[in-house]
């Protein structure tokens, strides 16, 4: 790999860290944002769903915009909108502002997770390792985040100052990056072909997957410290603490992946992290207490760790083949995701946080139902 390539993928990794911690740091400090502009869970689910929203808008316009401004314009012009939101959402208790800041940070990361899913997969050549730890990542992000909620303490707005600061930092390294014309498919260069993996029954479960996926962790993710402190488990401050611990499980799943997915296959990966995402969570909502649910979080923190990654390198063919592929796959998740959250906000008005995250289990059942039809479908293409 040339050294212009390192100094791509080093691009990438380092923003994938910055976009894990800007969405976590937004549900780190969502209790105390609730607290000060005085939201309802209601509003601060729509406020997650748009966030979700935006992925769908990213899966839309990311693969579309480089062939008018270029592929590197678009992936600055679009993370920068992450930060945009963040400086409205310090500024103004409004609700139609916030919910548009929140689709901002939700068009940066859709745009930003395409783009660097893309073109690591075209680099390395699909590799499940890589894009793996290209998740990792994210999850290093999101571990960092509590940390600065917790060091900020109830100055939310401070912790988001040095995310800024952090993010504004990798963006200016960014500006040196090279991608070259075969790094990213731009969409007009494969005309009409470029929907035909819409006939592939690969694609439809890995997009089905995902939707479950994504949904699940846009929830857990989105209301974690809300459920840590509204179900009067822990405090503030180890509600963080407990947030980055689950982070932390899910950069040890995230590694573990990258280690695993040379041994075995997708299918099989899929299978056993579905089950444990089943049973963790089982525990994280029934535990009643904060050893058991402890437990719960680390064990969806490992579980959840890896599917991304490896659901991804499933179709790696066809993210190459194909330009619109890789925003498909961001589209239809996002229009599960974007619901979910507002779901769970409206039920936990209706009784509290712990029941309005019920509904996660019809995620959990049609994730496993998925992933049977994935290894069948692998047995048959024997």
């Amino acid at each position: 790999m040339t050294r212009a390539k390192k100094r791509l993928l080093l691009a990438l990794f380092l923003n994938q860290t910055s976009l894990g911690v800007y969405l976590l740091l937004i549900g780190a400090v969502l209790p105390l944002i609730r607290a000060e502009y005085g939201l309802s869970y209601r509003l601060s689910g729509i406020m997650m769903g748009l966030q979700s929203a935006g992925y769908f808008v990213a899966g839309v316009t990311a693969p579309l915009l480089p062939r008018k401004i270029g592929i590197k314009n678009s992936y600055i012009i679009l993370l920068n909108l992450a930060l945009i939101g963040l400086i409205v959402i310090m500024l103004t208790g409004n609700p139609f502002l916030l919910l548009c800041a929140m689709l901002m940070t939700g068009i940066s990361k859709g745009a930003c997770g395409n783009y660097n899913n893309a073109i690591v997969s075209s680099i390395s050549g699909n590799s499940a390792s890589l894009l793996n730890f290209l998740q990792a990542c994210f999850a290093i992000g999101a571990c960092i985040a509590p940390l600065i909620a917790a060091a900020c303490g109830s100055n939310w707005r401070r912790a988001f100052m040095v995310e800024i600061v952090f993010a504004g930092l990798i963006l200016i390294y960014s500006l040196g990056m090279k991608i070259g014309a075969g790094d990213y498919p731009v969409a007009d260069q494969k005309g009409g072909a470029d929907f035909g993996f819409f006939r592939s029954k690969v694609f439809w479960i890995c997009a089905v997957f995902l939707s479950c996926y994504m949904a699940i962790e846009a929830c857990i993710m989105g209301f974690l410290v809300t459920f840590y402190v509204d179900t009067g488990l822990v405090n503030e401050g180890r509600a963080q603490m407990l947030s980055v611990l689950l982070w932390v499980a899910v950069l040890a799943g995230r590694l573990a992946c990258s280690v695993l997915s040379t041994r075995f296959k997708p299918a099989q990966m899929l299978m056993v992290m579905s089950i444990g995402v089943a049973v963790s969570f089982t525990l994280f909502i029934f535990g009643g207490s904060i050893v058991p649910v402890t437990i719960g979080s680390v064990g969806l923190g490992l579980f959840m760790g890896g599917m991304y990654g490896t659901a991804i390198g499933d179709v790696g063919d066809m993210l190459e083949k194909y330009s619109m592929c890789m925003g498909m796959l961001i589209v239809i998740p996002g229009l599960v995701s974007t619901f979910m959250p507002s779901l769970i906000g409206v039920l936990a008005d209706l009784w509290d946080i712990r029941r309005g995250m019920m509904a996660i289990f019809v995620l959990i059942v049609l994730l496993l139902a998925v992933t049977v039809v994935d290894v069948r479908n692998q047995k048959a293409l024997k």
